[in-house]
């Protein structure tokens, strides 16, 4: 057949056509798996074919195939936070200091399978629930004739793909940690996500892990992404530096001891809770003068939660102002 035949002329309209518009894939094996994808799809009832993922860790914190076993559990396990974050605060659902409601975690929920590679480890990852667990869970409540792509979104699509974007935003971070909107995007989805954010890469960084993620949701693109260990550790700290881990809250309550100059903190019994460590040296000095045990106060502060490298949780306060309360 000729190359001018009107025929391949035609195919080739049709070619530059489809490139026009925005990319579904990226590379090659995109193009097979969509495809395949599209001839397996039952798509008169409900998606039935899962999502896929990968986390592969290389780096110089990787011997061979091999890593601490501490390490690699402590990555894993803030990935998964991380998740669960984004996944809540889509329903809204972005308070620090609080868990995620059972049904979010539920949906978010990842299955891992390890692998060696090549210079790196490499974990499989699956949602624990299937498609059809979520069906009758969006507005409508139940399974529309009419289908809309959207209707085959799980929950855990969304929340990997979204944290797939703020690290490849986060990518985008200067040295300065200045020019990118990764932190419009932190702040956006609350202080929680921040928090599990900052402890994900913190603990990428520490490790000196190089990270890739994937993520393959049947008829769609690839979501995908590079993290180095140094871009891990700009995006903590740009997370810190803007305070978006932090949370403001009000305690009231009566003063059970007066700090020592080293500590500089209040030990207040809140109305409706357990004790607490207030740190005051951010609280204006003329605020804090007189301030006595037993003292009824009401405190503005900055709540943040932390995570150790054994795995305990901290949450702690740093005070803004002070008001004395009437007996």
């Amino acid at each position: 057949m000729a190359l001018n035949d009107p025929s391949l002329e035609d195919l080739e309209h049709v070619i530059m056509a489809s490139a026009s518009g925005p990319a579904g894939w990226q590379t090659p094996g995109d193009v097979s798996r969509m495809s395949f994808e599209a001839l397996a799809a039952d798509l008169s009832i409900v998606r039935t074919l899962p999502s896929l993922g990968v986390l592969r860790f290389s780096g110089s914190g990787v011997m061979h195939s091999a890593a601490p076993l501490s390490e690699v559990t402590r990555a894993l396990h803030h990935f998964q936070r991380l998740t669960t974050a984004i996944a809540a605060a889509e329903d809204g659902d972005k308070e620090l200091g609080k868990q995620a409601s059972a049904a979010v975690m539920r949906k978010s929920r990842l299955m891992i399978a390890g692998s060696p590679g090549r210079g790196s480890l490499v974990f499989d990852l699956m949602p624990e629930s299937s498609p059809a667990d979520e069906v009758g869970d969006g507005p409508q409540g139940a399974v529309s004739m009419f289908r809309e792509p959207s209707d085959d979104d799980q929950q855990i699509d969304h929340a990997v793909v979204e944290a797939i974007t703020l690290l490849t935003r986060g990518n985008d971070l200067s040295p300065e940690l200045t020019g990118s909107d990764f932190i419009d995007g932190i702040v956006e989805l609350g202080p929680r996500t921040a928090a599990c954010m900052r402890d994900f890469t913190r603990s990428v960084h520490r490790s000196q892990f190089d990270v890739d993620v994937e993520w393959r949701q049947p008829q769609r693109a690839t979501a995908r992404v590079h993290l180095g260990a140094g871009k891990a550790d700009l995006i903590a700290r740009a997370i810190e530096l803007s305070e978006s881990d932090t949370e403001p809250v009000i305690i009231e309550g009566r003063v059970l001891t007066v700090s020592t100059v080293q500590s500089q903190q209040w030990l207040i019994e809140p109305t409706d809770g357990d004790p607490v460590a207030i740190k005051h040296a951010s609280i204006p000095h003329e605020q804090t003068v007189g301030i006595a045990i037993l003292d009824r106060v009401r405190i503005t502060a900055q709540m943040k939660t932390s995570v150790s490298t054994a795995g305990v949780s901290k949450t702690t306060y740093d005070g803004l102002r002070v008001e004395r309360l009437p007996d």
